[in-house]
């Protein structure tokens, strides 16, 4: 359900260019070695290796025409907080509509251009490891 609701709602993403504010994020991660990504760069603003790392491998694997690869990386991110969030839910709640509903409402809240773009494309790993941690520690509660 969750991956039909995904592909409704972002499915139409992939077919998005890549936008102005991208070019300057992007071309770091693809001109600078894994090492750099890894430790910082004293010429670059920010601090992001989750983020970089993946789109560095993205962008030299598809080149400059990733736009696609690079959206589908965040819905597929997107996708999987839902599913992690469901799996907290339902151990938390120890109810599957519940734990369905919050998943949807994840998905779907806020359904704009946003859950697609480069202005959250630093949260989904964030989310993810945040997400995770959580679900392990509400199991070993």
């Amino acid at each position: 359900m969750l991956l039909g609701a995904v592909g409704i709602l972002y499915g139409p993403s992939l077919a998005y260019p890549f936008v102005q504010q991208d070019s300057a994020d992007l071309v770091f991660a693809l001109k600078q070695p894994f090492s750099v990504l890894l430790t910082g760069s004293t010429h670059h603003p920010y601090y992001r290796p989750l983020f970089f790392v993946p789109w560095k491998l993205i962008l030299s694997s598809w080149g400059s025409n990733a736009a696609a690869a690079f959206h589908f990386y965040l819905v597929a991110s997107h996708l999987l907080n839902a599913v992690i969030l469901y799996a907290l839910i339902r151990d938390l709640f120890r109810n599957r509509p519940v734990a369905a509903a919050a998943g949807l409402l994840f998905i779907a809240y806020p359904f704009s251009y946003q859950a697609i773009l480069w202005a959250i494309g630093q949260q989904p790993p964030s989310m993810t490891l945040v997400l995770i941690s959580m679900l392990i520690f509400a199991r070993r509660a």
